[in-house]
């Protein structure tokens, strides 16, 4: 009898043990699911809010009523290419449907004597120069103002990681002129300077230039 209580013993033993090996295996199980769970959700919550971003962006560039700064042309402006000469008042013409007043000076560059066209609406909107050897295409068109979009939804006053959700293949470097962040992307002829970093730097991580804004967008002939 003895001998028979003490083999029940030992299988009630045994069962409890089993039992909580199992327990302790669907616990772990358990957590491993819910850790995968979360970062799936915050992989997927990134997504949405960078594609709703995107998509709020693109309305803007859509917009009837808002000028727009392309690879080609700002509004009806062309940049690479005109049927005629750009005069002030080509590019009133070109522009009017955003009541722009298009001021001309005379001024100096690297190469020599040259003019500067600025768009003007309560505050400088733009300033262009012209190519010398092709006066019907822009050599250089710098925007100045957030009233004006590029077509990939960029402004003046986004940070990087903004437009790094818009142009995801940017590239950093740095402006030879002003020593700071300017951002490109390859073939394209719009770039973005940034402000501000240290002077004397000469590299930037996409950490370091995180919080860094957009200061002016710059639409370069031949750029690359």
């Amino acid at each position: 009898m003895k001998k028979f209580y003490f083999f029940v013993l030992i299988v009630f033993i045994l069962q409890a043990c089993s039992a909580g090996k199992i327990s302790k295996s669907v616990i772990s199980s358990e957590s491993v699911i819910t850790s995968e769970s979360i970062n799936t959700s915050e992989t997927v919550n990134k997504e949405v809010v960078e594609t709703n971003f995107k998509n709020e962006k693109l309305e803007d560039v859509n917009n009837p009523n808002q000028l727009v700064l392309s690879e080609n042309a700002l509004a009806d402006l062309g940049l690479q290419y005109n049927d005629e000469d750009i005069s002030q008042g080509f590019i009133t013409e070109k522009l009017s449907n955003f009541n722009i007043e298009v001021v001309q000076y005379d001024g100096y560059d690297e190469t020599g004597p040259t003019k500067y066209y600025i768009g003007w609406k309560g505050a400088q909107l733009f300033s262009l120069t012209l190519d010398k050897q092709n006066k019907a295409s822009v050599d250089v068109l710098t925007i100045q103002s957030v009233s004006i979009v590029d077509s990939y939804g960029a402004r003046i006053g986004m940070n990087f990681k903004q437009l790094l959700v818009l142009r995801p293949e940017i590239t950093i470097g740095i402006d030879p002129i002003t020593q700071r962040p300017i951002c490109k992307v390859e073939n394209s002829s719009i770039s973005y300077k940034f402000c501000c970093n240290e002077s004397g730097k000469t590299s930037f991580s996409p950490e370091e230039m995180a919080s860094l804004k957009i200061t002016e967008i710059v639409w370069k002939k031949a750029l690359f």
